[in-house]
This record gives C-alpha cells, structure tokens and sequence, in this order.
C-alpha cells in the first residue's frame, strides 16, 4: 500500500507539473535531516521532495490527474 501511495503522489505532482522524487536510505538516516524532521527517538525512514522541475519534463503527453490518482475504498 505504501508504494501505491508513493507512486499516486509521483503521479500526480508529474501530472500538474512538478517534479519529484522518493529519498530513502542514507539520504534518510543523515544526522541534519534527523535533526529537522525528527524528534530524539525517532527515526526517519523516507521521505517525498516535490517542486518545480529543473529539467524540461518530457516530451509525452500529460494524463488528467484524475486518471492517475486512485482511491482505495474505506
């Protein structure tokens, strides 16, 4: 559930616009980043960076967000 979530969120902000990526492993665990999104005790393990794209996005088509983003039934 968790890499649907990602991918829904990648989806979506490719789909408007913006770029973005998953940052995961060292990059997570980096004493700096711990010390500005975590409280002592815990530890983050990944995290989500969206904004303006640095590069041109490509080429293809853009779909409507509505096709690109599921909702899981409650």
């Amino acid at each position: 559930a968790v890499g649907g979530a990602v991918t829904n969120v990648l989806n979506a902000a490719h789909a408007l616009g913006y770029a973005g990526k998953m940052l995961s492993g060292d990059k997570a665990r980096a004493p700096h980043i711990a010390q500005a999104f975590c409280q002592p005790g815990e530890m983050l393990v990944g995290w989500i960076s969206i904004g303006t794209p640095t590069r041109p996005v490509s080429g293809y088509a853009r779909k409507d967000v509505h096709e690109v983003l599921h909702r899981w039934p409650a």
